[in-house]
């Protein structure tokens, strides 16, 4: 899976585009052990997160039902 940027503030809120595939169903995103507190499945291919307020260093999961 391809993340982009691959680094972002402590504050959180930053925009991350992840390219990957079998994105459908996707019901959450985990940067570390915190959840994002934002993400659209943009297709099979692609989700949209915003990141957590924290200092995060690598996305840990796409979490499926």
């Amino acid at each position: 899976m391809a993340v982009s940027p691959n680094q972002g503030s402590t504050g959180g809120g930053d925009a991350v585009t992840l390219t990957g595939s079998r994105f459908t169903g996707t019901t959450g995103v985990s940067y570390g052990s915190s959840l994002a507190p934002s993400f659209t499945v943009v297709s099979d291919t692609t989700t949209a997160t915003i990141t957590p307020e924290a200092t995060w260093t690598l996305l840990r999961s796409c979490l499926f039902p």
